[in-house]
């Protein structure tokens, strides 16, 4: 699906305010960038755990989420659409319930908003490193080449820098570019 049509030939710089960029996963998160280029804020998908009849499972936090919108309101916010991958059904699910709920989110609080499809940002933002790399290693090296002094990439102990930081400071970063014509 091409997003391209949602994009306005009236933004010739962009406005003061930040941008957010949106990994909508249960294990995604918001990043939010200035107009130059800091990565300002990172922060994890809002979730929750919450009983069910199996035991206890993630959601999301929508009211996490909607007070992280109004705290930071951002003045765009390009929110990656849900991709369909081979035997991935359940992450799709809650992915498309939290893309929706963004978005409505958005809606609410007349924040624009555009939706990205994982491909598109990817294609743009992940050029220049070998094919055999996969995307999620590759996003950390571009944000590691963007943003030198960005902070930490990780959470907690973990070893593996965390994908839904990467992934949400190159879809911000992408969007940005295309609203200042880059």
């Amino acid at each position: 699906m091409s997003t391209d049509y949602l994009f306005s030939e009236t933004f010739p710089a962009l406005p003061q305010g930040l941008i957010a960029g949106v990994d909508s996963g249960l294990n995604g998160a918001f990043v939010f960038l200035s107009e130059i280029d800091q990565v300002l804020i990172k922060v994890m998908m809002p979730t929750i755990k919450a009983k069910t009849e199996k035991g206890r499972k993630l959601i999301y936090d929508e009211v996490g989420i909607r007070d992280l919108l109004i705290k930071y309101r951002p003045f765009h916010v390009f929110v990656e659409t849900p991709q369909v991958l081979p035997g991935a059904s359940r992450g799709l699910i809650s992915m498309g319930v939290g893309h929706g709920f963004i978005r409505g989110v958005c809606c609410t609080l007349n924040i624009s908003y555009t939706p990205i499809h994982p491909r598109t940002w990817q294609s743009s933002m992940l050029i220049g490193l070998p094919k055999d790399i996969n995307t999620k290693d590759k996003a950390f090296i571009i944000c590691q080449r963007l943003w030198p002094n960005g902070g930490s990439w990780y959470v907690g102990q973990q070893r593996n820098p965390y994908s839904g930081y990467c992934d949400a400071a190159l879809i911000a970063e992408y969007g940005k570019r295309k609203l200042i014509g880059k």
